[in-house]
């Protein structure tokens, strides 16, 4: 297994007990085979790839849902959900992620050549299947921006062993399909404002400029910042995290902790904690586990929760029953596997 996979794993967006019953939801027969048509050009509120995930009920998602192999399933305002067909086959996906507004889709999938080396690509689809475009590279990562129509990809290529290492940023422009190649090495990406991008090497935190392509030191610790721009988070594929306020230069991370009653804030590769609102918004959406992690939420056996925190004052403002399968572009809700359905929930902004 190439040894970047775990960072691979968070673009992608947040995944029965062995005798539980199918996820509900109005999914069509031949899951795989589907496009959209059956939600009538109706627009997405998330997708994900289903593969390694596992449901509140401690099932693997995709048997859950009743999707087939190598599989994107795209959920809906409505709770229902269906399979997004994007042509042929581009090689074994590893994830997929929606922008804001726009509802495309970007998926990275790795196909091996003739020679046994591994090539992951980019191809970015819209909400009805359709290819809008394949970027040319290979990719450890993509990230969409929350302000505006683009793409930002992590460019790699392999080493003696078939690893990828970074080598550059890409960002590609779904107003008019244009790309932009960066001098710069990020492990990790984050957009701080419709024209700066965040990167993180693992030494240090920088700003690219998208405008004049300069990089210069970052008062933040981490890539993924809060709406209100005053708090970063960092997590390594190792498990260390950092959450960092930028007004009291300091690490907040305890603070956080203490409140919570837990010993970290990141259980799960697939579903770190994630922004939520806009504007001035400061509150932190924290995935809970549920075997073993704090008490058992009425109504909701598996214990799994997402607890929604207001960072500055450290108060938990709600306690949503559920397991977190991906939040929403828009930073306003989220995709929960709960009961035997899949809900999607409004949180507070």
């Amino acid at each position: 297994m190439e040894h970047q996979t775990s960072r691979t794993m968070w673009a992608a967006l947040a995944t029965a007990i062995a005798l539980g019953s199918p996820l509900q939801g109005r999914a069509t027969a031949d899951a795989q085979s589907a496009s959209l048509s059956p939600h009538r050009g109706r627009n997405p509120v998330a997708v994900l790839c289903p593969e390694g995930r596992i449901s509140h009920r401690r099932k693997p998602l995709r048997e859950s849902l009743r999707v087939r192999d190598n599989t994107i399933v795209a959920f809906y305002s409505d709770d229902s959900f269906d399979t997004l067909a994007v042509g042929r086959s581009n090689g074994r996906i590893v994830s997929a992620s929606l922008c804001t507004g726009e509802s495309l889709v970007v998926i990275l999938s790795t196909r091996e050549s003739g020679n046994g080396s591994h090539t992951r690509s980019a191809r970015v689809a819209n909400a009805a299947g359709g290819i809008i475009a394949d970027v040319p590279g290979d990719f450890l990562d993509a990230v969409w921006s929350p302000y505006v129509p683009k793409l930002a990809l992590i460019r790699g290529t392999r080493d003696v062993n078939g690893d990828l290492e970074p080598v550059g940023l890409i960002v590609w422009d779904a107003r008019n399909r244009s790309t932009r190649t960066y001098a710069a090495n990020p492990m990790q990406i984050g957009w701080y404002d419709s024209t700066i991008v965040l990167v993180d090497d693992w030494r240090t935190v920088q700003e690219l400029d998208l405008n004049s392509g300069v990089l210069r030191h970052s008062e933040h610790h981490g890539v993924w910042i809060s709406p209100d721009h005053r708090y970063s988070l960092r997590v390594s594929p190792e498990g260390s995290e950092e959450l960092w306020d930028s007004v009291e230069k300091r690490d907040v991370t305890g603070r956080l902790l203490d409140a919570l009653h837990l010993p970290r804030l990141t259980f799960e590769m697939y579903s770190p904690p994630f922004w939520v609102g806009i504007g001035y918004s400061h509150r932190l959406a924290i995935p809970i586990p549920g075997p073993g992690w704090g008490p058992r939420t009425a109504g909701e056996a598996s214990g799994y929760s997402i607890k929604v925190m207001d960072v500055e004052s450290g108060t938990i403002e709600r306690t949503i029953p559920g397991k977190l399968l991906a939040p929403t572009p828009d930073r306003g809700g989220a995709v929960i596997s709960i009961g035997n359905g899949i809900r999607n929930v409004r949180l507070p902004d």
